[in-house]
């Protein structure tokens, strides 16, 4: 299929009007329209027109949606077509394949704009974040087969002391939990993740066997039991560190549809796929 640029002159339309937007600048736009010159008719791409006090300014867009360069005998044509429409139009060249040295000589001495509207390469990339690692460590304790070293004596004093018979089996069992609502004999809350904290190894490890022996002892109570609660002195089980590593990308090009450059300043723009700015290089220096 013949490619007649009307799709190239939409999105160029569309770029321009969302750059001029950020700019709060209101602009009576049009496409693919007909301007009477002084000495003959053009068909024009694109262009803008907005007042300024009692002055009228107009910007007239040449689009070029060819697979080369543009050479100089199209800059040179395109002036004569400035020359020739009154009010004195500013002129712009857009071009997906970029213009030859003649045409950028040629376009900076004659102040035409031109400008780079195509697919991102990867040298559009240089010196810009294009895509984001993210590395993380996370350690995971674990443990297993954790029992109460009970403080057996201590037991056996406070079940006499309520009446229990001497000789009496007492079967304790300390609920899924019961933990939680341990204290130390002095009366402060006991976090019994952070007394377990100080024997999990400090690098991966399979299990390993722990003793931990406490410097203040511990109530745990234990419901639906003679006692009501029992002291513990120490923590049994295994324990280890597991170490779990992931690495994310998050790319940015993917987001990019075209990459929009300024040829004789050098400033870029990336655009998302309906024209509206996705980053630009001078955001990114000021960051």
């Amino acid at each position: 299929m013949k490619n007649t640029g009307k799709k190239y002159e939409a999105l160029t339309e569309q770029v321009f009007a969302r750059l001029l937007a950020q700019d709060n600048i209101c602009s009576k736009a049009a496409r693919d329209v007909v301007l009477q010159g002084k000495s003959a008719k053009h068909q024009i791409d694109v262009t803008f027109e907005f007042v300024a006090g009692p002055v009228s300014y107009r910007t007239i867009i040449q689009c070029k949606d060819w697979g080369s360069a543009v050479k100089q005998e199209q800059a040179f044509a395109f002036f004569t077509v400035l020359n020739d429409i009154p009010g004195q139009p500013r002129g712009i060249m857009v071009s997906r394949s970029g213009f030859q040295d003649g045409a950028r000589t040629f376009a900076d001495h004659h102040g035409i704009k031109l400008y780079e509207l195509r697919e991102p390469r990867d040298d559009d990339w240089d010196g810009l974040l294009r895509a984001l690692w993210i590395h993380s460590t996370i350690q995971v304790p674990g443990f297993r087969d954790l029992s109460l070293v009970l403080d057996l004596d201590w037991c056996r004093e406070r079940a006499l002391a309520l009446g229990i018979p001497k000789g009496t089996t007492l079967d304790i069992t300390i609920p899924p939990g019961g933990l939680r609502g341990a204290v130390f004999e002095s009366g402060r809350a006991c976090d019994v993740e952070t007394l377990t904290r100080s024997v999990v190894p400090s690098e991966r490890s399979d299990w390993q066997p722990f003793e931990l022996l406490l410097d203040e002892a511990i109530l745990v109570p234990t419901p639906d039991f003679p006692l009501p609660q029992v002291r513990v002195t120490g923590l049994r089980g295994d324990a280890r560190l597991k170490v779990v590593e992931q690495s994310i990308e998050v790319r940015l090009d993917h987001l990019v549809a075209y990459c929009f450059r300024d040829v004789i300043a050098g400033d870029r723009h990336f655009l998302k796929a309906d024209g509206s700015p996705l980053h630009d290089e001078r955001d990114e220096a000021s960051s």
